[in-house]
């Protein structure tokens, strides 16, 4: 943050506004696409507004690490993700383990001596190779951002907030300006 945090006061708040926004619409989106689990990576997006001496006003979108796995998807052929993250992922979607088969509806011998952890496992031992040998599509949740910056209400705004600040901060010089003036005659 610089000492100039003051002559972006619209600015900011046109940001803010648009942050609040954002932020909110990639949330349902990722509620909508069900890609919210545990529910971090929906609770992690949050917004930062920032002055910069260099880079002036900036809108900032922050999320947690697992958003770049969402963002990029996994390609086909890779090794196979973590077994242990895919079984907590089974528990918190609260999918079904099936027991024994299921046109007879008999347990078979090996699945009834598992116990459910080990059950778990074995799901997710075979999700895992599924990933590894067809992949995950990528998802860009990021789409109301770049949605946002790139329609023109967005710029609209953030520009008349600029001009408003410019305005603003040139008030008082050229208060200045024309009170020197005015003792010179």
């Amino acid at each position: 943050m610089t000492n100039n945090k003051n002559t972006y006061n619209n600015t900011e708040e046109v940001m803010e506004d648009w942050g609040i926004l954002i932020t909110e619409e990639i949330s349902a989106l990722l509620a909508k696409k069900r890609k919210n689990a545990s529910g971090k990576l929906t609770n992690s997006i949050d917004f930062d507004v920032m002055v910069d001496e260099k880079e002036g006003i900036l809108l900032e979108i922050q999320y947690a690490k697992e958003g770049m796995y969402v963002l990029d998807g996994r390609k086909r052929g890779n090794k196979m993700p973590p077994v242990d993250e895919i079984a907590k992922w089974i528990r918190q979607k609260k999918i079904p383990v099936r027991i024994g088969n299921k046109k007879t509806g008999k347990t078979t011998g090996r699945t009834t001596k598992l116990t459910k952890y080990d059950q778990e496992k074995s799901l997710a031992f075979a999700i895992a190779k599924n990933i590894a040998k067809y992949g995950i599509r990528p998802f860009n949740f990021l789409l109301p951002y770049e949605r946002a910056v790139e329609g023109g209400e967005m710029k609209k705004e953030i520009r008349l907030a600029l001009v408003q600040d410019g305005y603003s901060s040139l008030q008082k010089p050229i208060a200045r300006f024309n009170t020197a003036q005015q003792k010179k005659r």
